[in-house]
């Protein structure tokens, strides 16, 4: 996604277009690592590998990767306190990456750019 000022327009199953939403201004960031609540994911943007390191989580966490209509596009468990995630079958887009265990659920928006 290029820097630049984007904006919405909806069109539903009878052609039927809604308002130009309000624009939004993309700033491209160049941050190589997000690192919050003991999680480092990196590289931000993710392209065909996302690293995710963790202070804290153990192996009854569970890592999912939705799609921004909540769908899960991936999910394993975490064994160890670093894991690599191959995202090469995964489309360039908005996404949730969550870590979730029986009593406590993690969730950190991704984006995967080629």
């Amino acid at each position: 996604m290029a820097e630049g000022f984007y904006f919405a327009i909806v069109t539903n199953s009878n052609g039927c277009l809604s308002d130009t939403s309000n624009s939004l201004y993309y700033i491209l960031s160049h941050i190589s690592e997000l690192t919050e609540d003991g999680i480092t994911i990196y590289p931000v943007p993710a392209n065909n590998i996302l690293t995710v390191k963790s202070e804290f989580i153990t192996n009854d966490y569970i890592i999912e990767i939705d799609n921004m209509l909540g769908q899960p596009v991936y999910r394993d468990y975490l064994t160890s306190n670093i894991k690599e995630i191959n995202l090469s079958e995964i489309s360039e887009g908005f996404y949730l990456l969550k870590f979730n265990n029986s009593k406590c659920l993690i969730v950190k928006k991704i984006v995967i750019e080629r």
